[in-house]
């Protein structure tokens, strides 16, 4: 029937060896080049999310903070939280609303925090807020608690209905 060929890999020739190795070698560097091409997909898709995100909440009409669940020190904060407020940003971050006195009632911010605890969420609740100069807000306050790299962070939003003249 004709000449019975041997593949043994390990006595083939030179030429064989060759082919061996640039198979492999083409293997790796294909395998490489999707590795780099899902990844670098992956990565645009990440900053864009990020750059949709970040637009969303500079500019938002609604006032922002982006809060540390575990103390309550502030990391970020939009324009029109830094307008409706009277601080700047350097003035916040670092700090706690606390230290700022921004909650009119402190037994609406253990409400919140209660809430936050069982639910994760708080949504549309009527608060009394105070302004850097003393001045009372009034505003339509919701919260999240997002986890952001195994840490539970506090994302809230306050609508303000009414701003007040007079002081306190």
């Amino acid at each position: 029937m004709g000449e019975h060929f041997h593949n043994d890999y390990f006595k083939s020739g030179t030429y064989g060896a060759y082919v061996l190795l640039s198979y492999t070698l083409l293997s790796i560097l294909l395998t490489l080049s999707l590795t780099f091409l899902f990844n670098r997909s992956l990565l645009d898709n990440l900053t864009l999310q990020e750059e949709k995100f970040s637009k969303a909440f500079h500019t938002s009409p609604y006032a922002i903070v982006l809060a540390r669940l575990e103390d309550g020190s502030i990391l970020d904060m939009n324009e029109t939280f830094q307008q409706y407020s009277g601080y700047d940003s350097s003035e916040m971050v670092g700090k706690t609303l606390m230290m700022l006195n921004l909650w009119e009632n402190m037994e609406d911010r253990t409400n919140v925090l209660d809430e936050l605890a069982r639910n994760n969420e708080v949504r549309n609740k009527e608060y009394n807020f105070r302004k850097k100069n003393g001045k009372r807000m009034i505003g339509l306050f919701s919260a999240q608690v997002p986890t952001i790299n195994d840490e539970k962070y506090v994302l809230s939003s306050i609508l303000v209905c009414q701003s007040s003249e007079s002081t306190t």
